[in-house]
């Protein structure tokens, strides 16, 4: 017994429905890859920046070291030299360290070291809490110079130092500081609680210079020897010095003078006039001199006459001659022709517009997904026509 097998006609409605899947998932990548390409053209097209801000360093030298017995001291210097270009705010240093570290009154061995930055130094911060174990040395100083060129301001440094120093001692002149002042938010912080528990007289050494200034342009600040050679038979010997070499731009006015044109008419007429006036043809005729002269009365002697002789004719009358012609009258200068109008400027028309490229190429991406989407269905009908008539 043969079983027979129905085949259902194929149709182009169940064609469609076989290549609908097909054809979702096409679309589905077609849109995806629009979709990368739009993201990679608009990151082509787009640009970033970035901005940052160098804080300048700052300086640290000798700070709580040769703390571990008595008897130790430290000799510590920093020298700095800053310029800075106020217009630009282009600034550089030179700083020079020196550490010497060893016995009290007897500190060896010494290391010197020169850096060069490409920033200012705006402060310094040296011999702070070190030397805390009794009978020590604490020699500290600060140099610093200011070049700056532009427009500055600069007032005298303001000082915060020897306040609660040299104390446990009855001697009343341990403090030899100049000047002994309190003042929040100094330029200069210096041998503040230090040096206390008793010792020599003028044990406490700690000045400022008098020319020491303060610049608008370029503040810095020190803090040194502060809470350093406590524990009795201890000497600090601290110092610090800002000066600011201010060099003024003096800036010229240049005084006004009348600008001279420089710009020479473009519209001059190129069209030169042809026409010139034309010269009169006509001349004045020249009269003619009377060519018709008298008869002259005959000679010879007619007949009849009672005195035997003719009579004589009458004579002619001349002619008169013809009055000149009138000159003719000059022609009309002919007018000169307007010269030519200068062709007007074609209106620039170029773009140069991101957006535009963008939109183009999403619109030539999405032209060639339509494109390639069309033939792509009309292809798999083809294939399943054709495997359909083969079954």
């Amino acid at each position: 017994m043969k079983t027979h097998h129905s085949t259902a006609p194929t149709t182009a409605a169940s064609i469609t429905a076989i290549a609908r899947p097909t054809t979702l998932r096409r679309v589905i990548s077609l849109l995806g890859a629009l979709f990368l390409a739009v993201v990679l053209i608009w990151s082509w097209t787009g640009t970033t920046s970035s901005a940052f801000a160098v804080v300048a360093p700052a300086i640290l030298q000798c700070n709580g070291v040769d703390n571990a017995a008595g008897g130790l001291g430290q000799d510590c210097d920093v020298v700095v030299e800053n310029t800075l270009d106020v217009s630009t705010g282009v600034g550089s240093s030179v700083v020079t360290v020196t550490d010497c570290h060893g016995a009290a009154r007897a500190i060896v061995p010494c290391a010197s070291v020169t850096t060069e930055f490409n920033q200012v130094i705006t402060s310094v911060n040296q011999c702070n809490g070190s030397v805390n174990a009794g009978g020590g040395t604490v020699d500290c100083s600060v140099s610093i110079i200011n070049n700056i060129t532009g427009n500055s301001t600069t007032t005298a440094a303001t000082v915060n130092q020897c306040i609660e120093a040299g104390e446990g001692g009855a001697d009343a002149t341990s403090r030899l500081c100049s000047p002994i002042q309190s003042t929040t938010n100094a330029t200069v912080t210096q041998c503040n609680g230090s040096v206390n528990g008793g010792g020599d007289a003028g044990r406490v050494r700690c000045t400022v210079a008098t020319a020491s200034t303060v610049s608008s342009a370029l503040p810095v600040t020190v803090n040194q020897c502060n809470g350093s050679a406590n524990g009795g038979g201890a000497v600090a010997t601290c110092s610090v010095s800002i000066l600011n070499v201010v060099d003024s731009v003096v800036v010229v006015v240049p005084t006004p003078t009348p600008s001279t044109p420089t710009d020479t008419p473009s519209d001059v007429p190129t069209d030169t006039p042809t026409d010139t006036p034309s010269t009169p043809t006509d001349t004045p005729s020249t009269p003619t001199s009377p060519t018709d002269t008298p008869s002259t009365p005959p000679t010879t002697p007619g007949g009849g006459g009672g005195n035997g002789e003719g009579t004589p004719p009458t004579p002619e009358v001349p002619v008169t001659p013809g009055t000149p012609g009138t000159p003719g009258t000059p022609g009309t200068p002919g007018t000169p022709s307007t010269p030519g109008t200068p062709p007007g400027e074609l209106a620039e028309t170029g773009t140069s517009d991101a957006g535009s490229l963008l939109l183009g190429a999403m619109s030539l991406l999405f032209a060639g997904a339509l494109t390639v989407l069309v033939v792509n269905v009309q292809r798999r009908r083809r294939s399943l026509l054709n495997d359909h008539t083969r079954v």
